[in-house]
């Protein structure tokens, strides 16, 4: 599943999907690729440095990952989840509670 592949990785890379949802549960480090999306995509309004506007972005962004000098924004992260997913009296509060099972 899509879940098990994300849990296994070091890095997301997307354009729109609900597999962000399941990274960012994660705390994956996501890069999302705007540039290739005819959409404005409301990541960039609370995820400040996962959002890639050009192919240079995207190398300098995957070295900075590659190098453990990239900051996963998890504040962003959080305001991204309660401003855009519905959790309380949802089936996505008990999903989350079994994607992160045994996750610390």
């Amino acid at each position: 599943s899509t879940f098990q592949i994300i849990k296994e990785c070091d890095l997301v890379i997307a354009t729109f999907s609900s597999a962000i949802i399941d990274a960012l549960i994660l705390k994956k480090n996501i890069l999302i690729l705007q540039y290739t999306s005819p959409y404005q995509l409301v990541f960039e309004e609370h995820i400040k440095n996962c959002t890639i506007n050009n192919l240079e972005e995207l190398k300098y962004s995957i070295n900075q990952i590659l190098n453990k000098n990239f900051d996963m924004d998890e504040e962003g992260y959080k305001e991204f989840l309660a401003h855009n997913v519905e959790w309380t009296k949802s089936c996505l509060d008990e999903y989350a509670v079994f994607l992160t099972k045994g996750i610390n």
